[in-house]
């Protein structure tokens, strides 16, 4: 049983998961090592990766989605603000009624 290694590795492509998963995989081979070490299979692991997102990352995404709703608030403000500074003709060229200005404006702000 010397050619089994059980421990955790101090391999930094490996994460703590993958070495706790060999570490009892090689618990159980030892339970059933075989008499005869040619009879012995190897084990391996695949290697996952994963993305670590730690507190100032999620504060740092809630503070951008915050901003970009504020950008497209205000941009829609000034949208209707323009729409209404238009005469009630030019409004009617364009197919949009007074009273769908906010409407119209938030509508493009947020679609953009």
């Amino acid at each position: 049983m010397q050619g089994l290694h059980i421990g955790f590795d101090q391999t930094p492509d490996c994460s703590w998961a993958e070495q706790a998963y060999v570490l009892v995989t090689q618990a159980m081979m030892l339970k059933n090592y075989p008499a005869d070490r040619k009879a012995h299979k190897m084990t391996y692991v695949n290697t996952v990766n994963t993305i670590e997102i730690d507190f100032a990352d999620r504060i740092a995404s809630v503070f951008q989605g915050l901003f970009a709703d504020f950008s497209k608030s205000r941009l829609a403000h000034k949208t209707a603000r323009v729409l209404n500074s238009l005469s009630t003709r030019e409004l009617d060229d364009l197919g949009i009624a007074r009273k769908d200005i906010k409407a119209v404006a938030t509508r493009a702000a947020f679609a953009a």
